[in-house]
């Protein structure tokens, strides 16, 4: 998976065609973020589903252009659910190959 965490797509208008629409992808942003604006990081996420993209968008509350524990956590949850998909399909494939 991808992670974004306070930040967008500056060049969003020229993306045109997901290299894997199949990879999951997080964004992560504060509301209070003065660095790069909510709008931008929202317009960005809507780009990415726009492309078919399987994309999460959580806001945290409060948060500026930083990072905090309850953002590591939803970022720490969506890591390891990706790692558990990944042993999923390893050993799906190695059963299926014996």
């Amino acid at each position: 998976g991808v992670v974004g965490a306070s930040t967008y797509l500056p060049l969003a208008d020229t993306y045109t065609a997901p290299p894997d629409p199949k990879v999951p992808i997080l964004v992560c942003h504060g509301d209070q973020d003065a660095v790069v604006d909510i709008d931008f990081a929202s317009a960005s996420h809507a780009k990415l589903v726009d492309l078919g993209l399987d994309a999460d968008f959580r806001v945290f509350r409060g948060m500026g252009h930083s990072a905090r524990a309850d953002e590591f956590d939803v970022i720490s949850d969506f890591l390891q659910a990706r790692v558990g998909e990944l042993r999923g399909a390893t050993a799906d494939t190695m059963a299926s190959s014996s």
